[in-house]
């Protein structure tokens, strides 16, 4: 054991600062040095630095440390994973700096996928390349925890717009995951799509809503909505067109009780009438 100073610490090597997700260091615990010895590895110093920052903003001038002797990178990295002990924890932003800092020290991260994943994980260096091959704001959503990776492969057509809007929703992962599916696979123009997600994430029931405004019968429902409208409006009939557009007949509703009430019927019968050549194009 050994008391170096922060000045001492702070020019040592820090490539093994890697971890952007470790708890924060409770204050009073660094302002009364009550923690863990920092384990020092020749110039390397190999885990510990939050806190060091949290012992520098308490005004200690110095920290407890253990001067381990030079040890080879991968055992550095091994030794940091087990002091860190998130297994399964790591985002993976955290990953990649981690394989960047075994490939730049010449072995395979996978050999440590057991302290990083919490179980063996011979596709960890795979599916880092996955991660990295994505889109910015694709990568976003998946470091936030709000996507899976094996769901982002897929969503890669997609405008980038499209997640940020969806991660700032309160959806379950697997609502979200069907969202930008069902996004993905009606095929809209990248304006159009960014649309269609805006419009139905203002909605209470956003899968429900994106439902109407991509599928074809949503489309059809709101031509319809819009030309009855502008034929019956205000006029007291009802124009039922076929069930899901698949049929050959319409079905008309109205009630009355005079014969003023039975006349502005009748007229908007005539009205149907007249423009039947629209209403045509909606029987199959």
């Amino acid at each position: 054991m050994a008391v170096l100073s922060l000045a001492e610490l702070e020019v040592l090597d820090p490539a093994l600062d890697l971890f952007r997700a470790s708890p924060p260091v409770p204050a009073d615990l660094a302002e009364e040095g009550l923690h863990p010895p920092l384990p020092v590895c020749g110039p390397a110093l190999v885990w510990g630095f939050p806190l060091l920052a949290a012992a520098r903003a308490a005004g200690r001038p110095g920290l407890e440390c253990r001067l381990l002797g030079e040890r080879p990178p991968a055992a550095m990295l091994a030794l940091a994973l087990r002091l860190e002990a998130r297994p399964g924890g790591y985002r993976w932003g955290e990953k990649l700096a981690m394989q960047h800092y075994a490939r730049s020290h010449g072995f395979a991260l996978s050999g440590l996928s057991g302290l990083i994943e919490g179980r063996p994980d011979p596709r960890l260096e795979q599916r880092l390349e996955e991660f990295a091959g994505l889109p910015p704001a694709l990568q976003a959503i998946v470091e936030q925890g709000s996507l899976e990776l094996r769901t982002a492969c897929g969503l890669r057509a997609l405008p980038a717009e499209v997640f940020p809007l969806v991660s700032g929703r309160p959806l379950s992962l697997s609502e979200r995951r069907s969202f930008l599916g069902l996004l993905r696979d009606a095929r809209l123009g990248p304006k159009a799509t960014v649309e269609a997600a805006r419009r139905a994430l203002a909605e209470p029931r956003p899968l429900e809503a994106l439902g109407e405004l991509v599928s074809p019968v949503g489309a059809l429902r709101r031509e319809w909505a819009a030309l009855e409208q502008s034929i019956l409006g205000g006029s007291g009939v009802r124009l039922e067109p076929p069930e899901l557009f698949e049929g050959e007949a319409f079905e008309v509703r109205f009630r009355f009780r005079s014969k003023e009430g039975l006349a502005r019927r009748l007229a908007a019968l005539a009205r149907l009438e007249a423009r039947f050549d629209e209403l045509a194009s909606f029987l199959r």
